[in-house]
């Protein structure tokens, strides 16, 4: 029997493939999200040797199962924004709309209802070589994930709200407030403050290369708005930049903005991000129909006076991490004159 190099699965299936493609030696996932049970799911209850890239800090990977394949052996780095799900072996791969989660939504245990996915067994040798350089390229410029950050997500998901959660009951419009008392109803999202703009060689650079990473789509690069290209930033910020994120903007007359954003495409060693404003997924789920100028009115004074202490643009993986920076650098907080801010919008 001629066996293809393209199959077509869905189901059962396409986990039994899943499971055949990682049971060999070689063993390289680049999925971005790990839930409950994932070890089982995939047949990695000895992970030893097993590679695995995830969004670590996305909110929908469980630390304990994380913990789990690293303590059988299984090496994994965080790979900010990954969205993909690619399966692969020495000689063959599987790309699938399958996360190792119980869905891509972080939901667990009795809350999950059934999904449909599939995905495209592939044995094909230059495709997978194709597969290969690609996946060894993102596993060489992700970092690895320590004990430190399992700590601080453990934290954060035992904590982490329901996905059906309106807003915090009480909630006045300070999203910082909000991070500071109950960060882990911001699971999943980080914040990024700056107060410089973007310089016109920095941006033509990155322009040029963001055209190679998504050649699709350059003529969309090229019209990319500068309110959302985050450039000239180092190598060490750009790998920890949060998927999804509020930005901060402390203009040079003192403005403050806000946005809501979605890291769309990325390049560490280029020091670039380019991001799409998205405030209706991003912040409604968190703090409902409060708008962008209620949070501006609400943490204009507060925004720049942290941007002051800061001193340059910073980008905080979660709001933990932000709100820890927040208490070590305004220990007093600041008067209670932000209630009255009126500072303009800047973009």
């Amino acid at each position: 029997m001629v066996r293809s190099d393209l199959q077509f699965l869905h189901g059962r299936a396409l986990a039994r493939a899943i499971k055949q493609v990682l049971d060999g030696q070689q063993r390289d996932l680049a999925v971005a999200y790990f839930g409950k049970g994932a070890m089982q799911r995939l047949g990695l209850t000895a992970p030893h040797g097993a590679r695995i890239l995830c969004d670590f800090w996305s909110g929908a990977c469980n630390p304990f199962e994380i913990e789990l394949l690293m303590g059988g052996g299984a090496d994994i780095r965080d790979a900010r924004g990954l969205h993909a799900k690619v399966y692969i072996g020495s000689k063959e791969a599987v790309v699938a709309s399958a996360n190792a989660s119980a869905n891509g939504l972080g939901l667990e245990g009795d809350e999950v209802t059934d999904r449909l996915e599939a995905g495209i067994r592939v044995r094909d040798a230059e495709a997978i070589r194709s597969a290969q350089s690609w996946f060894d390229r993102l596993f060489d410029e992700a970092p690895p994930i320590c004990a430190t950050d399992i700590a601080a997500l453990k934290q954060w998901w035992k904590l982490r709200p329901s996905p059906r959660s309106a807003a915090p009951v009480g909630f006045e419009g300070s999203l910082i407030d909000l991070a500071l008392a109950h960060s882990g109803q911001l699971t999943g999202t980080g914040f990024v403050f700056t107060n410089t703009e973007n310089k016109e060689a920095d941006v033509v650079k990155a322009k040029k290369k963001a055209r190679i990473l998504v050649n699709q789509r350059s003529r969309e690069i090229t019209d990319w708005p500068r309110n959302r290209m985050f450039t000239g930033w180092d190598k060490r910020s750009i790998r920890r930049w949060p998927p999804r994120f509020f930005a901060f903007h402390v203009g040079s007359r003192g403005g403050v903005s806000v946005r809501a954003l979605e890291m769309e495409v990325l390049s560490a060693p280029d020091g670039f991000v380019f991001a799409t404003a998205d405030w209706r997924n991003i912040a409604r789920p968190i703090i409902g129909d409060v708008t962008a100028n209620d949070i501006r009115r609400a943490d204009g004074f507060k925004a720049k006076a942290f941007m002051d202490k800061l001193k340059e643009g910073r980008a905080f993986s979660t709001a933990l991490e932000f709100a820890d920076c927040y208490r070590e650098l305004m220990p007093q907080g600041i008067s209670g004159t932000q209630k009255g801010y009126r500072g303009h919008d800047t973009v």
